[in-house]
């Protein structure tokens, strides 16, 4: 049986769910005094594959129209994209650490749970993108709770430029699905209240007639 890569490189103009980029910068704040710039030194594209295919098949119909073509208009600026999804990748060893960010003092974790939480990807919160040599050269932890925006004009504007941010390679259809299914089970997740939280909303919310 052939083996089947984890990674590809995209060798399409349009973006791809699944694309792994080096450098993509973000700015945050209020314009002009404060603003800040977040570097992430690795990220992935986390929105729909489908969604990127409608977006770039309308923009390139789009093109073709004039301003009175109205009603050809509507259908596809329906079909328009205006932000995009991605999540950072922290190097794994940086991760264990808990140095991968900074400005904060993350999380640290041992061997064992590298290996049987993170690895294995039994952690809700995480996703896990081994090394491959030629493509992909760290081993990589996607975190779910930092994900992220970015104007679409912006991000194919910026995409054009050398020096702004750098494609990497793609996750290969089969192991993308998977990275997709756990971020939307992450976004999914439930909370329960603990048992103080549900004593007290009992006692707020207790049905018409009952006693105090």
């Amino acid at each position: 049986m052939p083996i089947i890569g984890r990674y590809i490189v995209r060798r399409m103009a349009r973006l791809s769910q699944g694309d792994i980029y080096r450098n993509v910068t973000i700015v945050e704040g209020e314009y002009p005094d404060n603003l800040d710039q977040t570097l992430f030194a690795y990220s992935v594209l986390l929105s729909q594959d489908c969604d990127l295919q409608q977006d770039w098949d309308a923009n390139l119909e789009l093109m073709k129209l004039t301003s009175t073509d109205i009603k050809e208009r509507r259908k596809l600026e329906d079909k328009l994209l205006r932000h995009l999804i991605l999540a950072p990748c922290y190097v794994a060893e940086a991760f264990k650490d808990g140095i991968h960010i900074k400005e904060r003092y993350m999380q640290t974790w041992n061997t064992k749970e590298m290996e049987k939480q993170i690895k294995a990807n039994k952690h809700i919160r995480y996703h896990f993108l081994p090394s491959e040599p030629g493509l992909q050269e760290q081993n990589l932890v996607v975190d779910f709770k930092h994900y992220f925006s970015i104007q679409r004009d912006q991000f194919y504007e910026l995409a054009k430029r050398r020096g702004k941010f750098e494609y990497v390679c793609s996750i290969a259809v089969l192991y993308r699905e998977a990275l997709s299914k756990r971020f939307g089970d992450y976004l999914s997740r439930i909370g329960f209240p603990n048992g103080d939280e549900l004593m007290s909303s009992t006692k707020i919310f207790k049905e018409p007639g009952s006693d105090a």
